[in-house]
């Protein structure tokens, strides 16, 4: 698209080369300020040691990597994110997974809590990630964080449309499908106040 724009054939190899300058030049510097910090050797004599994987202690990292790690990984809310995943899968294999003859329009709803009780999961724990990123540049890890939780509102608030529309044809899973809804709107609450207290 560069060399089009500049009236040059697409395979110029001025265009390219100065192109691969402005978006890669200074990667090296990066990559070396990133093996100091992390106290990894990325210069390798004639390849050695490529491919060979160098440990990193826990207590090695520096104190604001070490703290982001613990507050992600000892954050209570995926342990309830988790507790809602597993009892939508029981849910889902009970009256979903193994039928065949459904309606579309009940399909389209299980389908709704299927695809989003695997999507919440993974964006809450991403958000996490960058909520408390102290190693990212400038602002991107919280505004992916900000991004991400606006993923997982959406995710709970189609899934509680879905467990609602599902509620008439379920009539022998009431309780199930309340303990879904409070841990969803459990799971939202605590979303939004992590949000506010940013």
């Amino acid at each position: 698209m560069t060399c089009i724009a500049h009236g040059k054939d697409e395979d110029d190899s001025e265009i390219i080369g100065a192109v691969l300058e402005a978006q890669y030049g200074d990667i090296e510097e990066k990559m070396k300020e990133a093996g100091e910090r992390f106290g990894i050797d990325l210069d390798f004599p004639d390849g050695e040691g490529l491919g060979e994987e160098q440990e990193i202690e826990l207590e090695d990292l520096p104190g604001d990597i070490l703290e982001h790690i613990q507050f992600v990984e000892k954050h209570p809310l995926p342990a309830t994110v988790e507790q809602y995943h597993e009892r939508a899968s029981a849910f889902l294999k009970e009256n979903f997974y193994e039928k065949k003859d459904l309606p579309p329009e009940i399909k389209y709803h299980f389908e709704t809590v299927s695809w989003y009780h695997i999507l919440l999961p993974a964006k809450l724990q991403r958000a996490l990630a960058g909520f408390h990123e102290p190693a990212c540049e400038g602002e991107l890890g919280f505004y992916d964080a900000v991004a991400q939780f606006s993923i997982c509102k959406k995710s709970i608030a189609e899934s509680i449309k879905a467990l609602k529309a599902l509620e008439p044809h379920c009539p022998y899973h009431q309780y199930v499908l309340i303990e879904l809804l409070a841990l969803l709107y459990n799971i939202c609450d605590r979303i939004t106040a992590m949000e506010e207290s940013i």
